[in-house]
C-alpha cells in the first residue's frame, strides 16, 4: 500500500487520510475514538510517526522499522497507546519473536533471579541470531530454523548447552499456542550430539582434606571471612549455593550443632530441613559469629550476592591451586565423593542433602516427609549416627590442625 496515496483508506480501526505528504491515522471505532497520529516513510526506508492533537508546537515523534504501512500503523498504535492496545495485540503479522519472549518471561512462574540469570540471556541470544537470519515475527519461524540454530552450536558447545538454548524457544512456543493460536506452528528438531558426545563427564571435586586446606587458605586472605562460612557450609554440609547465600544466623544453633535451611532453593524443589553438622563446621561458624557479633536477621555470608560470591570463590581457588577447574557448586559434591568412596549410607546422605533418593518411590518419599514432620528428633538422630558421626571421625585430626592455626582469641575446642 502506497503511503502517499491521495484517497482515504481504512487500515484496521483507523481511517488513513492524506496529510502534508504523509498519512493521518484517525480512530474510526469506539475503541480508537479520539486517537490521531501521522505516519510517513523516510528516505532511508524507516518510518516516522508523530502524535497529533497534543497541544505542543512540536509533536513528539518516533522512528522505527516496518515492512509496510499496515505494520507501521500497528507499531505506531502500540507506541502511542500501549495500555489501550493491549499486551497481547498480535497485529496483522502476529507477534514478533522479541515480543513473545518478553511476554512469556513476564508470565513464567519462576523466581526473578532465575529469569535474569538463566532464561533471559538465552532468549536474548536467540533474538540476536534470529535478527541475523532476517527473522522478526514468530510466524517466520519454521522447524528448519530451530534445527539450524541447534546445529550451529554443535561444534563448540556441549549437548546440554544446546538443549538449554533451544528449550527456551520450545517453551515460548507453548505460550504462543495458548495465547496466539493463529500464529502457532510446532517446532520439532533433533538435538545434535555436541562437542562432548561420547566423553564421560569429568568434574573435579575436592577431598575432605583438600577442603580443609582450602578453607585454611581462605581464612588467611583479606576479606576471606566474608565468604569462608559459605564455602564451609557447601563443602561440609553439602548445602546449595542459594541456601548458603540466604542463610541467616537465626537458623544456626551453635549450641546443638544444627543448621536449618528454610528457604526454597529453586522453583519446584522443596528441601526445607534441619540437619546436624560436623564439629569442624560448627567451629568455623562459631568463629565467624565471634568475629562479627551478628544479629539474628544478618546473613551468615556477608558477601552473599550471587556474582560476588562466585567470583570470590574462583579468585581464591585460582590463588590456592592455579588451574583448578572446580566451579562453586562443586564444593557440594565433596561429601558425595567422601561417602561413595567409603561405601557409607548414600541413601541417607541424599536425604541429608535435600534430595529424594532415586532408588525410592514417591510413596516411600511421602513416608519420610511424614516422619520429618512427626518425628524431627528421630530424623536428627539418624543424621547424627549415619552422617555426622563418620564425618567427625574423618575430620577429627583436621579439626585439631584447624584450631592450632587459629589466632589466639579464636581458638576453639574440639
Amino acid at each position: 500500500m502506497n503511503p502517499n496515496m491521495t484517497q482515504t483508506e481504512k487500515i484496521g480501526e483507523y481511517r488513513m487520510i492524506p496529510y502534508r505528504g504523509r498519512m493521518r491515522a484517525v480512530g474510526d471505532s469506539p475503541a480508537t475514538f479520539g486517537r490521531e497520529f501521522s505516519i510517513g516513510k523516510l528516505p532511508d526506508g524507516r518510518w516516522e510517526t508523530s502524535l497529533l492533537n497534543t497541544g505542543e508546537k512540536k509533536p513528539p515523534r518516533k522512528q522505527f522499522g516496518a515492512r509496510d504501512l499496515e505494520e507501521a500503523v500497528w507499531l505506531a498504535e502500540r507506541h502511542w497507546f500501549p495500555a489501550a492496545s493491549g499486551a497481547n495485540d498480535a497485529g496483522p503479522k502476529g507477534p514478533t519473536i522479541e515480543q513473545v519472549f518478553e511476554e512469556w518471561l513476564s508470565m513464567h512462574p519462576v523466581k526473578k533471579a532465575t529469569i535474569e540469570t538463566d532464561y533471559r540471556p538465552r532468549t536474548e541470544l536467540f533474538v540476536r541470531w534470529a535478527k541475523a537470519q532476517g527473522l522478526e515475527y514468530w510466524w517466520d519461524l519454521y522447524p528448519l530454523h530451530l534445527q539450524q540454530y541447534a546445529n550451529e552450536g554443535a561444534k563448540t558447545h556441549r549437548r546440554s548447552t544446546i538443549s538449554n538454548r533451544c528449550r527456551v524457544v520450545r517453551m515460548a512456543s507453548v505460550y504462543v499456542r495458548e495465547n496466539y493460536p493463529r500464529f502457532y506452528r510446532p517446532l520439532p528438531f533433533k538435538l545434535p550430539r555436541g562437542r562432548d558426545w561420547g566423553k564421560p563427564k569429568q568434574r573435579e571435586t575436592l577431598t575432605l582434606e583438600g577442603v580443609v586446606e582450602f578453607l585454611t587458605f581462605v581464612r588467611e586472605q583479606d576479606w576471606g571471612w566474608n565468604v569462608l562460612p559459605g564455602f564451609a557450609l557447601a563443602a561440609l554440609a553439602s548445602a546449595r549455593m542459594q541456601e548458603v547465600r540466604r542463610l541467616q544466623w537465626r537458623s544456626v544453633d551453635l549450641n546443638r550443632g544444627l543448621v536449618s535451611f528454610e528457604v526454597e532453593p529453586k522453583s519446584g524443589v522443596q528441601s526445607f530441613r534441619r540437619i546436624p553438622v560436623a564439629r569442624l563446621l560448627i567451629n568455623i561458624l562459631r568463629e565467624a559469629a565471634t568475629r562479627r557479633k551478628p544479629q539474628p536477621d544478618d546473613f551468615v555470608v556477608p558477601t552473599n550476592k550471587r556474582q560476588s560470591f562466585s567470583s570470590a570463590f574462583r579468585r581464591y581457588m585460582e590463588k590456592w591451586r592455579p588451574g583448578t577447574s572446580i566451579e562453586p557448586y562443586g564444593l557440594r559434591r565433596t561429601l558425595v565423593k567422601a561417602f561413595v568412596l567409603r561405601g557409607w549410607h548414600s541413601y541417607t546422605l541424599e536425604i541429608y542433602r535435600g534430595h529424594k533418593p532415586r532408588q525410592i518411590s514417591e510413596v516411600e518419599w511421602v513416608y519420610y516427609l511424614d516422619r520429618l514432620q512427626m518425628d524431627p528428633d528421630g530424623v536428627e538422630a539418624m543424621f547424627r549416627e549415619q552422617i555426622v558421626k563418620p564425618l567427625d571421625e574423618i575430620l577429627g585430626p583436621l579439626l585439631v590442625s584447624w584450631n592450632e592455626s587459629s589466632e589466639g582469641s579464636f581458638r576453639l575446642s574440639a
